[in-house]
């Protein structure tokens, strides 16, 4: 009896440290940044705006993370604003949505494992485009997809709104600069673990040269645009 239970303790120990080694090569690798070509230079500065990882697992009411979901109405609200007039003045939208596919990993969390409903799209997020860009780490760039999307918009500028400010938005932000895009944040419309680290992280930005903006401003360029054309 002794040996039966040893046994099924060692088997434990052993699907335990299997899973944990897993988790750990998982985690490493999902933090690391892409290296891409340069873009072309563009004669025109073309913007595009990333709405990233705004999920049922991460803003909705399945999500386990309370910061954020006590934070999303209004996120969520001024976003689809921002993403209306964005699309209106034909400025791609393209929505980053993160999807797990290691079933090891899903074992021990599965929030967001494909084909699941938190690894679907915010449902109180309207969506104008069918730009949509699914990624497995941190830094979207590792879906070429998006790459392509930018290239064949001949985007310059990207913008950048959504989750989380330490994690996901930071790497694809970094992915960007390695590409020599240039970049923006609409600080309000930003989500991170607690305000603390939202601000740690928008001190970080603006040290790697990245523009620090409010949607409010955002909005103000697009009408300011929009008006200057008129009058021509």
């Amino acid at each position: 009896m002794k040996k039966i239970i040893f046994r099924i303790l060692a088997i434990l120990v052993l699907v335990m440290l299997v899973l944990f080694i897993n988790l750990k090569i998982f985690m490493n690798s999902a933090s690391k940044i892409t290296e891409g070509d340069p873009i072309p230079v563009y004669q025109t500065e073309n913007p595009a705006l990333l709405i990233v990882d705004l999920q049922v697992s991460t803003t909705g009411e399945s999500s386990p993370f309370e910061y954020y979901k006590k934070n999303s109405e209004g996120l969520i609200r001024e976003v689809n604003l921002v993403a209306e007039l964005s699309d209106q003045q034909s400025i791609p939208v393209i929505y980053i949505r993160n999807v797990v596919k290691n079933p090891l990993v899903n074992l021990l969390n599965n929030t967001m494992a494909e084909g699941s409903i938190g690894s679907q799209l915010d449902e109180r997020l309207i969506i104008v485009s069918d730009f949509q860009v699914i990624k497995d780490r941190e830094d979207a760039f590792w879906n070429p997809r998006l790459d392509s999307i930018l290239l064949q918009k001949k985007i310059s500028r990207i913008y950048f709104v959504g989750l989380d400010a330490s994690y996901c938005v930071n790497s694809t932000l970094k992915g960007a600069q390695t590409r020599d895009y240039k970049v923006s944040v609409l600080s309000d419309l930003l989500l991170a673990e607690s305000d603390e680290m939202k601000s740690t992280m928008l001190e970080e930005y603006t040290e790697r040269g990245i523009q620090i903006i409010s949607s409010e401003e955002y909005i103000k360029n697009l009408t300011g645009s929009s008006e200057e054309q008129n009058d021509e």
